[in-house]
């Protein structure tokens, strides 16, 4: 595990014991200064977002790799004015183009003075998960034998259409059709 030597900030140094504890997590650990300087790239962040430390600590984390949900910037200035950060679902790029769903956890990093430094941050692999789920959405909403909307789908979207159309004029759409002997072809 390379660890940074080199601090970016008016950060105190990470004792040897918190050091060990980043290296051995089986999750990604990530410690981010103020202007989004990585400091902290454990083995499991390599692994999963497949950038070595090497190249990341030092610079400024791939904007690609944690996406357009996570703005730095805004979480940096809730920490400031005191607001906890919530647990959020993010789809990381990794460095060969492939999405991973991880879960982002973070904390903020303070100096002696108690001012926000950064954030340190910890990303659970949760993309089987999330693949399980759509799949058992998928199969909720749709018939086993013709993969063809069912009306768990049906029920729900028109739900969603009907709050749609409430803020304007109240209107929307439902087309039925019905196909002749279906339930003969169907058993």
């Amino acid at each position: 595990v390379v660890m940074s030597e080199t601090r970016h900030s008016v950060d105190m140094p990470v004792s040897g014991d918190l050091r060990a504890l980043i290296a051995a997590r089986k999750d990604a650990v990530v410690d981010l200064d103020r202007s989004g300087i990585v400091r902290e790239w454990n083995a499991a962040a390599e692994k999963l977002l497949a950038w070595p430390a090497s190249e990341v600590i030092g610079n400024r984390v791939p904007a690609k790799v944690l996406g357009r949900e996570l703005d730095l910037t805004a979480l940096l200035a809730g920490l400031d004015a005191g607001v906890p950060l919530p647990v959020r679902q993010l789809r990381c790029r990794r460095r060969d183009g492939r999405f991973v769903d991880v879960e982002f956890s973070a904390a903020a990093t303070r100096d002696n003075a108690g001012n926000v430094r950064g954030l340190m941050a910890l990303l659970v692999d949760v993309t089987e998960r999330k693949r399980l789920e759509r799949r058992l959405q998928y199969q909720a909403q749709h018939d086993a034998r013709t993969g063809r909307p069912n009306r768990e789908l049906l029920s729900s979207r028109l739900v969603a259409a009907l709050a749609e159309a409430r803020p304007h004029d109240g209107r929307t759409g439902l087309l039925l059709s019905e196909l002749d002997k279906f339930k003969e072809v169907n058993d």
